[in-house]
């Protein structure tokens, strides 16, 4: 048990400290969380100031003027707290400030309801004053709106620290100390407050705010909590436009993104055998059982289109001496392996035409050589073979000239019966 006159100068400590930690959320308030994290953090500093001021009231009537000032702030944090852990992980566009003051609506009800306590007596029944060692304390009995007030704050805060821990377990392991310290420092004054009203020792679990402003100001400080969000790796998985297959150790479909329904159709679900839901893609299931990553590219019929893909299997880690199952990861590479073909194609078109341009020139060269030493002796007729064989080379040169700036060789073509063509011949 904590005594009365040791809570005053705890609670200044923990208002001090949460000043310093507003003052560092500050520096980074246009981060994501940055302003929700500037509120919760000044929301306890004003909470523990308020506590400080009730441990040094000697008289009842000033214990519950400084308990009064403490209602505003106990009305902050549990939606500061639901607008930080959101802008965090990446969910603040569901927060809207419409939403925000929707939330916040019932504990501002309950503070206007606490000043006015006098008049309805629905927030506190009773209070008194008890000495504890050599001060007091403001023993209260709570009212019904208390209590209501009290359940809508832990629902908040429950689903808070449920969605902060997931979303730490979801990320990537850098993420996990810094927000993991966030965790434990804002969840230590939530869980003592149970151990109180369990009929613990009895103190005021918000002097356990020190550990929360000292939580804070370390993630932000070293774990740049405030520079760099996490995100959740389903997100990621989700969002990646390849397709990706988990296989448990029994060769039953653990889990699978969104492409690989769309690329290897709906029979890939959990639970079903991977040789089943691979049915419709035989190259693919052919490959997979083999056990080995294909050298070339699979063909894949995707909305009746032909694609391709590259297979890779990652093993995931062992659990004693028994294997977890594997990843496929596929790899769309369908236009490299259309860009492969057309290149083939086009290869192949230029290594025909060389061969056809070096024997249709090589007829020419040959008459043309012929014919030089009688032409040069003064053979008019050789003289005038060896000039038809100069412009047929030069034809053969503007005809290839052509068909290179024309490469589509179905351009302007029509139809001819080739039977005709060799009976004419």
């Amino acid at each position: 048990m904590i005594d009365a006159p040791t809570t005053a100068p705890l609670a200044a400590l923990a208002a001090v400290v949460a000043v310093c930690a507003t003052a560092v959320a500050f520096d980074s308030r246009d981060e994501s969380g940055g302003r929700a994290a500037v509120a919760f953090m000044a929301a306890i500093a004003w909470w523990s100031a308020g506590l400080f001021g009730e441990a040094v009231a000697t008289t009842e009537a000033g214990k519950l003027f400084w308990l009064n000032v403490q209602y505003p702030a106990t009305a902050v944090v549990p939606v500061a707290a639901v607008a930080f852990v959101a802008s965090y992980l990446g969910y603040d566009a569901w927060l809207s400030r419409r939403r925000l003051l929707a939330l916040l609506a019932p504990l501002a009800a309950l503070t206007l309801l606490s000043w006015t306590n006098d008049v309805h007596g629905l927030v506190r029944t009773g209070t008194d004053l008890v000495a504890v060692g050599s001060g007091t304390v403001l023993v209260r009995e709570f009212g019904p709106v208390w209590w209501v007030g009290w359940l809508y704050s832990q629902v908040l805060l429950v689903g808070t620290f449920a969605t902060l821990a997931y979303g730490v377990y979801d990320s990537a392991p850098a993420f996990r100390a810094s927000a993991g310290l966030l965790l434990v420092g804002s969840a230590a004054p939530w869980g003592a407050q149970f151990v109180v009203l369990g009929g613990g020792p009895a103190f005021r679990p918000e002097l356990l705010f020190v550990l929360t402003g000292v939580a804070f100001t370390i993630a932000v400080r070293r774990g740049r909590t405030l520079g760099v969000t996490p995100v959740a790796r389903q997100v990621t998985l989700e969002a990646v436009p390849d397709p990706i297959v988990v296989v448990d150790r029994s060769g039953r479909i653990a889990d699978a993104n969104p492409a690989a329904r769309a690329w290897l159709g709906e029979g890939v679900a959990v639970g079903v055998p991977i040789a089943d839901a691979l049915a419709d893609a035989p190259e693919v299931r052919a490959a997979y059982r083999r056990g080995e990553a294909p050298d070339e590219p699979l063909r894949v019929e995707v909305a009746g289109e032909p694609r391709f893909v590259s297979l890779s299997a990652v093993s995931l880690p062992t659990l004693g001496s028994r294997s977890q199952g594997t990843v496929l990861l596929f790899r769309d590479v369908t236009d490299s392996e259309r860009n492969r073909r057309d290149l083939e194609v086009a290869n192949d078109r230029l290594q025909t035409l060389t061969h056809a341009l070096a024997h249709d020139i090589k007829n020419p060269l040959t008459v043309a050589d012929g014919f030089t030493d009688l032409a040069t002796a003064g053979d008019e007729a050789a003289a005038e073979r060896v000039e038809s064989a100069h412009d047929r080379i030069f034809e053969i040169v503007d005809e290839t000239l052509a068909a290179v700036d024309h490469p589509d060789p179905d351009a302007g073509a029509e139809s001819f019966s080739f039977a005709a063509a060799a009976e004419a011949a």
